[in-house]
């Protein structure tokens, strides 16, 4: 197996309240290939690369399963809904590319949730810009939706951060030595989100757009009447003192996407690069 020196990532809420979730799935795994990877057969490679997704409905799973392109080049994980908190009718699904050597995978199913919320957790190897092989953590979530839950996405989020800290794993995990990210779907629903990830040593690396509207990925498409925001991000952490793991030269994709006049998300998705620096 390789150990590259810097991987694509996506991550992509895609939306399981709305109707025809099996052909919207469909509709966005061809996107991906197709239009973000460009692998227009399914023998192209898409190179090293991590999909997290969430609202994977459990209808869906099949779907991606039997999807031709994923079964020859990604590792899914988890396989079906078992492991999600309750067997839950939608979860998180991330599919790491084949040539990328996996140390571990776990779910973490927080214990503050009125959603059945949880994460999935893949430790992964990498290359430094020095040619140090390094172990990075990547998390992928979704926190609480609702509108006054902001004190269990701050404990979740909390949750994650500690994932990411040599010191500090949980459930048994092995450290996450050399730090990584999270990426998914954070529900930034709050005023203080932003200073509240920073609060637990986490960077936003694009925090600092000049429009804000440049980050937004939720509240354009789809029937809900709500306001604009950047719910979906890649956050990161490396250890005190270090500059390792970056996510870099982020972009929304599946902005306008539909099936057959149907949004295939109420999301837009990111797509990023990461590296490790040391």
């Amino acid at each position: 197996m390789a150990t590259p020196k810097s991987l694509t990532i996506v991550t992509w809420n895609i939306d399981y309240h709305e109707h025809y979730v099996v052909q919207r799935l469909h509709a966005a795994l061809e996107y991906l290939q197709k239009d973000v990877f460009e692998c227009l057969k399914d023998s192209d490679s898409p190179g090293p690369c991590c999909i997290l997704l969430q609202e994977v409905q459990t209808r869906a799973l099949r779907e991606i399963r039997s999807n031709e392109w994923i079964r020859r080049h990604f590792i899914m994980t988890p396989i079906d809904n078992t492991k999600w908190p309750h067997s839950f009718e939608n979860g998180n699904i991330t599919l790491i590319e084949k040539s990328i050597f996996i140390h571990d995978a776990y779910i973490l199913k927080y214990g503050m949730t009125d959603m059945a919320r949880s994460a999935i957790i893949v430790d992964i190897r990498m290359l430094s810009r020095l040619g140090t092989q390094r172990r990075v953590r990547i998390v992928n979530t979704q926190l609480e939706g609702n509108l006054d839950g902001g004190e269990f996405r701050r404990q979740q989020l909390k949750e994650c951060a500690r994932l990411l800290k040599p010191s500090k794993s949980q459930q048994n995990l092995a450290p996450a030595q050399s730090g990584g990210l999270i990426g998914g779907d954070m529900n930034a629903l709050d005023a203080d989100a932003d200073e509240v990830a920073r609060s637990f040593g986490l960077v936003d690396p694009v925090v600092s757009l000049k429009d804000e509207s440049e980050g937004h990925t939720w509240g354009y498409q789809g029937g809900m009447r709500c306001r604009k925001a950047r719910l979906d991000k890649f956050l990161t952490y490396t250890p005190e003192g270090k500059k390792r793991v970056r996510v870099a030269d982020i972009r929304r994709i599946g902005i306008g996407l539909k099936w057959e006049g149907h949004w295939v998300s109420d999301h837009f998705g990111l797509i990023g690069t990461v590296s490790v620096l040391a």
